[in-house]
Parts: C-alpha cells; sequence; structure tokens
C-alpha cells in the first residue's frame, strides 16, 4: 500500500486536492473586506482657470461583500477537491485490485521460466551432447541427434517465450504498484553479458 500512494498519478490527484482546498480558503477569504488606501499629488501649471498649482489626495475604499463574499469560488473548489479525492480512491482502490491479481500470476510466470532454465534445458543441453559423443564414437543414430537437436531449439524458444511473458508480467505489476520492478535473474545476467 505504501509504494502504491508513491505513484506519480496518485501524487498528482493528491497535489490537485491540496490546490483545491487552498482554493475554498482562498474563497473564504473573500469574505473578508479588502481595504484600499490611495495617495496622490499633482502638480498644475494651469493656475490660470483657477486649478491650484499643488494638489494632494488621500482615499480610503472599503468594499462591503454584500451579495458574492466568495460562496460561488468556494463551491467550485470544493467541487474540484471531491472530485480529486474521489479519483484518487478510485485509482488506489483499481491498483490494489490490479496488484492482487497480478502478484500471483508473476510468480507463476517467474516459477515457470526459472524450471525450464535450471532444470529442462540443461537436461536436453545434456541429451544433445551425449547423443553427439555417442555419434562421434560410432554408436547411435543420426536422426535421435536430429530429434534431440529440435526439441533443444523448441525448448529454448519456450524458455525466450516465458522470459518475456515474466518480464512483461513483472512491469504490468511494477506499474501497478508503483515499485521499481526487480529483472528476472536469467534476464539480468544476459544483459551484464
Amino acid at each position: 500500500q505504501p509504494a502504491i500512494d508513491e505513484r506519480p498519478d496518485l501524487q498528482a490527484l493528491q497535489a490537485r486536492a491540496q490546490s483545491a482546498e487552498a482554493a475554498v480558503q482562498l474563497a473564504k477569504a473573500h469574505a473578508i473586506p479588502d481595504p484600499t488606501v490611495r495617495v496622490g499629488y499633482v502638480y498644475d501649471e494651469f493656475t490660470a482657470a483657477g486649478n491650484q498649482r499643488n494638489s494632494m489626495f488621500v482615499g480610503l475604499s472599503i468594499p462591503l461583500p454584500v451579495f458574492d463574499h466568495g460562496q460561488a469560488d468556494a463551491n467550485q473548489a470544493v467541487a474540484e477537491l471531491d472530485g480529486a479525492n474521489r479519483q484518487r480512491e478510485i485509482l488506489a482502490a483499481q491498483a490494489e485490485s490490479e496488484v492482487a491479481r497480478l502478484g500471483p500470476q508473476v510468480q507463476e510466470l517467474l516459477r515457470h521460466s526459472r524450471d525450464l532454465h535450471e532444470h529442462a534445458v540443461p537436461l536436453a543441453q545434456r541429451v544433445v551432447s551425449q547423443l553427439q559423443k555417442s555419434i562421434t564414437a560410432g554408436g547411435g543414430g543420426l536422426q535421435d541427434l536430429l530429434l534431440a537437436r529440435r526439441t533443444l531449439g523448441e525448448l529454448l524458444l519456450e524458455t525466450a517465450e516465458a522470459d518475456h511473458a515474466a518480464l512483461e508480467g513483472t512491469l504490468a505489476l511494477a506499474r501497478a504498484s508503483g515499485v521499481t520492478p526487480a529483472t528476472p535473474g536469467d534476464l539480468a545476467s544476459s544483459d551484464r553479458s
């Protein structure tokens, strides 16, 4: 669960909810009057018409929020907050469901891949090697060796497909859970070579 909360899409929705909360607070602050003070100075050279050469003015305005005190903005921000929280809950529930579904599948895919690498492929390679030694020594049939090589080739193809399926499953599980995936052992060793 903690890793799911670290998913970027869920963090973005959390940030959106926090932004909406701040917008609610700002909208509520509209009920407090926002006074404005103005100070000005005028130097007038047209004094022949009776204007004063130097004049100063000071003004104070206090708007009274009688009809509009931020209620529309507050309602919109509350709706945005509810939407972000609801969407985040839905995405988190989907992620948990996906993790619960994919976890056992990925474990089975990894087990199948490991069994092929540890048991089936080495056994098929030993059979091919023994048949090849037997033919070199003058015993055994060439047809048996060809059949064993074909079986080994098919087994290697199945192993590659199992590795691919395990990797895809691991990546899908990682996307759902928000965790950086571990590369299956055999794939990690082949990447280094």
